[in-house]
């Protein structure tokens, strides 16, 4: 239950190097910027054209003519296999080390706690278990400092992730992946020297390294990254089953990533050699960002994105309080945290009901994904609590999670998008049917495991409820996709910014209601945690009744029946 974030063919597909590809991009550009009536959007795009015959002459980083030429008015565009390989080795080495991460916590709060064992050569002095680190105040102290190690990740997705996704329309998306592998390897290697020489470095310095890390290196952060990569090499009509592939990886990386962690440990029974293997996958993903992947946003594209940002934040040269009280002003509109989320009223669409649809399905796929995410530790214990499981048949359900939820995106999605796309019309501007169908199937799907799982009578069933409830991953890639349709081409890192922001903050109100339901409701009614979260989810899928028919929107923003439209296509 936890969730893995997203130009056009023109501008949120392939960037392509040809004078076309600059014409169709300024054209399309032009038509989303009269839609929100913004003149000064026009006169930039006056000046753009000024510059399109130099333009014409520069071709995007890292595309040749040959790799970006237009055939039959179809971009031939790069494989994504080469990016998809390369993202999945910074998936695979974050759940890599997933497990080692909780047991030296455990191990290195515990080992400063009982002064019998310090010694300077490790942490390998405690024993694999001990009770001591369990009982009274080590354990209450544990969990008090686990508490701060979870909570960072989303104080900080609200503070600082937002600005540094929104950061990549200006500067491009390998800049911002290669931070992001950095500071995770960082995060890593001053674990290690906790690992390696707890007596030099206390085990207080891993919430240094959280904060490190959760400045753009944290998973939630990368993928969002990658999500935002992925659409901009795709085709819209291939949009939606890439990012389904994009999760498969992630979900993939959980199914082996603990398992190869652990065998490794198991082989060379050395944590600090988890933890070498992790900064070297971490580093290789740097450096194959740097080498094999291309810049995915073109030179225009950035400049376009730099003028949206210098007329946000401009100091209104025209009005006449210019001085120290225009440049206060500018100060706190740039330090507004919540200032992304205005990226989500979507004021470029031209409808009413396009905006009502974008809001909804952010809403939607936000909300969603907290609560599966806040209720994965309560899982955790309650499988604990009720069948004395240990971390290893634990891990073997997370495990089997894991490969239910690749398999479903990477075999069972494409073949459900393809048959609802010969069924109903498809639109690539807003929702559609399709859309729908497959958020409320998966949506529904996790309300029932969720509410099933609390009464599964042994170990076995809950590992099935578990597995079935996995199938409700569709819903995932659907939103994503979906979201993508409503976003102005040249800020997409904004919106997916924004909606980082959204998450974070639902995500801090659910961890925290769902692990207050469970504590008061634990002795006379442990299901109560998993009820209310399954009430919320159905809750979601009632909202879905409330997007307006894309058909009518469609037609009237491009007069033309998408029906007829896609038919005439196939």
């Amino acid at each position: 239950m936890t969730m893995g974030a997203q130009t056009v063919r023109m501008a949120s597909g392939a960037p392509v190097s040809e004078s076309n590809y600059y014409d169709s991009f300024a054209a399309e550009l032009t038509r989303e910027r009269s839609f929100a009536g913004d003149e000064a959007d026009g006169d930039d795009q006056s000046v753009g054209s000024q510059e399109s015959q130099a333009d014409d002459d520069r071709e995007p980083d890292g595309l040749s003519t040959d790799e970006s030429m237009i055939n039959n008015g179809t971009k031939k565009i790069r494989s994504h296999v080469a990016p998809m390989l390369v993202m999945f080795i910074f998936l695979f080495a974050q759940t890599f080390i997933s497990a080692t991460n909780v047991d030296v916590v455990l191990e290195l709060v515990c080992r400063d706690s009982l002064l019998s064992t310090k010694h300077s050569g490790g942490i390998s002095g405690i024993e694999k278990g001990d009770p001591r680190c369990r009982q009274g105040p080590i354990a209450s102290k544990v969990a008090d400092f686990m508490s701060y190690v979870t909570i960072i990740p989303p104080i900080m997705g609200v503070l600082i992730v937002p600005k540094i996704v929104a950061l990549s329309d200006r500067v491009g998306r390998k800049p911002v992946l290669i931070w992001g592998g950095m500071m995770a390897a960082i995060n890593d290697v001053i674990r290690l020297l906790c690992v390696l020489f707890p007596d030099t470095f206390n085990y207080r310095l891993i919430l240094v390294a959280t904060i490190i890390q959760s400045a753009g290196g944290s998973l939630p952060a990368v993928h969002a990254m990658n999500a935002i990569y992925v659409s901009d090499i795709s085709y819209q009509e291939s949009r939606g089953s890439r990012l389904a592939l994009l999760d498969a990886c992630l979900f993939g990386s959980f199914a082996v990533g603990p398992f190869a962690g652990s065998l490794l440990y198991s082989i060379t029974n050395s944590r600090g050699a988890v933890y070498l293997a992790t900064i070297t996958l971490e580093l290789l993903f740097v450096m194959l960002v740097m080498t094999v992947l291309w810049e995915s946003v073109t030179p225009k594209a950035r400049r376009s994105s730099i003028a949206a940002h210098e007329r946000r934040y401009s100091m209104h040269i025209g009005e006449p309080e210019l001085g120290s009280k225009a440049r206060i002003r500018r100060w706190l509109k740039m330090m507004n945290l919540f200032a992304p989320l205005t990226e989500l009223k979507f004021s470029h669409l031209p409808k009413k009901s396009l905006r009502h649809n974008a809001r909804l399905l952010v809403g939607i796929g936000s909300c969603m994904g907290d609560i599966a995410v806040a209720l994965g530790t309560i899982i955790v214990l309650s499988l604990e609590f009720r069948f004395n499981w240990t971390s290893v048949e634990t891990g073997y359900a997370l495990s089997v999670m894991g490969v239910i939820r690749a398999l479903t995106l990477g075999v069972l999605y494409p073949m459900m998008t393809r048959k609802l796309h010969s069924l109903f019309p498809v639109s690539h501007d807003t929702v559609d049917k399709s859309d729908l169908v497959l958020i409320r199937f998966g949506v529904t799907i996790m309300a029932a495991g969720v509410v099933c799982f609390p009464y599964a009578p042994t170990g076995v069933i809950c590992g099935a409820v578990l597995a079935f409830d996995s199938i409700g991953a569709v819903c995932i890639p659907t939103i994503k996709n979906a979201v993508v349709k409503h976003c102005k081409p040249d800020s997409l890192g904004q919106a997916m910014g924004a909606m980082s922001l959204l998450s974070s903050l639902a995500m801090i109100i659910f961890t925290k209601g769902f692990f207050k339901i469970f504590s008061l409701t634990i002795s006379f009614h442990p299901q109560m945690a998993f009820e209310v979260a399954g009430g919320l989810l159905m809750l979601l899928v009632f909202l879905t009744f409330f997007f307006h028919t894309s058909i009518d929107d469609y037609e009237e923003v491009h007069g033309v029946d998408p029906a007829t439209q896609y038919f005439d296509e196939v």
